[in-house]
């Protein structure tokens, strides 16, 4: 009933749900039983929200294996916890993996979690996937797709090693400034022999080195040339010569570029380098324009397989959120069976004090005060005092606000000191 969740019943609030309740039974008399079994023949039927929570109580009845009652109960919708976690679309419009049923989407579901996160499912807390990140991930692919589709594989001046010229390009891309650097301090070298000893790394760096403890990655041996440099301008491949830092990533130049374009050999000479650079020169303006997300580095055979699954997926999410529409109904059938049990007597309590004035007890009494030899049954709970007591004149009463203490916990609390007598 307190549907702006601010913690307060207000009157507008109750005629609203007396509205809606009663808009939803064929006779609103049913609501004096004060019954949490909902009867599917009160429901009225002549409207389309009735209808439409009359199909939706058949369908979960069905789910139950109970298609031929006619009756629906509030603990049959209340538990509805674990029968939507049963479900394979539950309407949070959340996908794991295990909601697929083609071991091809299934794959491409988890590339989803592992490239874009996950988020949990409603009721299994699974990790999922949701339409904003399915959407991101076929976006990411779609456009390195494109971006593949331009490199005409056909082409050998474009592509001189076929779709493996991306991979070598890749491997070039990453060793290209250090390639530069080393063939042009061999260069100087070549033409001044003294300047050999200043281009290569000197006594007191290696003291520097070797003052700390040393890791192959460190950023000060990466640093450092990617071997000896001498007037020989030629760069071993392999072996200990090589800087250690720059070991693996000249191990992936030379096995992707190296041999596929100039042949297998064990080091590299300058000429080689620039034969190499120039046999990927037309591929660089390529290059250049490549989608920077994770999904370039695929082969344009993957990302095409992964296109394929986007209907498959975008197909599941759509299920799951219109599986939200039963949910929606799930809700306003509790809500329908809490009102026909409980809305008269909050009435009895809210509007006529039914219950207070036959001494039953009152719901929004918090207990009796005994003060000054008198017993006051009028006494309400209150959060805030001070705002409570800005309207207390409006009660031509004497009020009293007590806080009461009892093994830790706390209860604010205003009483009223009337005459003695309900009349009065």
């Amino acid at each position: 009933i307190d549907v702006d969740r601010d913690g307060r019943v207000r009157p507008p609030e109750v005629v609203a749900a007396c509205e809606w309740v009663c808009a939803r039974l064929r006779n609103p008399d049913v609501l004096l039983r004060g019954s949490d079994v909902l009867s599917l023949d009160d429901l009225d039927e002549g409207n389309p929200t009735g209808a439409r929570l009359r199909e939706e109580a058949q369908r979960l009845l069905h789910i139950q294996g109970r298609p031929d009652s006619d009756t629906l109960t509030l603990d049959d919708i209340a538990n509805r916890g674990e029968l939507l976690a049963a479900m394979r679309f539950n309407g949070d419009g959340i996908v794991t993996p295990d909601t697929a049923q083609d071991d091809t989407v299934r794959a491409t579901l988890a590339e989803i979690i592992r490239t874009h996160g996950s988020v949990p499912d409603r009721h299994k807390q699974t990790p999922g996937v949701d339409r904003a990140r399915v959407e991101a991930f076929f976006a990411e692919v779609q456009l390195a797709r494109d971006w593949h589709a331009q490199a005409d594989i056909g082409n050998t001046v474009l592509m001189p090693l076929g779709e493996a010229t991306l991979a070598a390009a890749d491997a070039t891309a990453k060793v290209q400034a250090k390639l530069d650097d080393f063939f042009a301090r061999c260069r100087v070298a070549a033409f001044d022999a003294q300047a050999e000893a200043a281009l290569n790394p000197s006594a007191k760096a290696y003291d520097a080195l070797g003052a700390g403890r040393l890791d192959l990655q460190a950023a000060p041996i990466a640093e450092l040339p990617l071997a000896p440099v001498t007037p020989r301008c030629v760069l071993p491949l392999q072996g200990t010569s090589l800087n250690p830092a720059w070991a693996e990533a000249i191990a992936s130049f030379a096995a992707r570029a190296v041999t596929p374009l100039l042949g297998a050999r064990s080091e590299l000479a300058e000429a080689d380098w620039h034969a190499i650079g120039q046999k990927l020169a037309p591929l660089q303006a390529l290059m250049a324009k490549r989608p920077d997300n994770w999904a370039a580095a695929l082969p344009l055979a993957r990302l095409e397989a992964l296109l394929q699954t986007r209907d498959a997926v975008l197909a599941l999410i759509r299920e799951d959120e219109e599986a939200e529409t039963h949910n929606a109904l799930l809700v306003d059938l509790e809500k329908l069976i809490r009102l026909q049990r409980d809305l008269v007597v909050l009435l009895e309590n809210f509007v006529s004090f039914k219950a207070f004035y036959h001494r039953e007890g009152a719901i929004f009494q918090a207990g009796t005060l005994y003060l000054d030899g008198r017993s006051c049954e009028l006494t309400v709970q209150v959060e805030d005092t001070a705002k409570h007591a800005v309207l207390a004149g409006l009660a031509k009463t004497c009020l009293a606000y007590c806080n009461c203490t009892r093994q830790g916990a706390k209860m604010s609390i205003v009483a009223a000191f009337t005459a003695g007598d309900v009349d009065f």
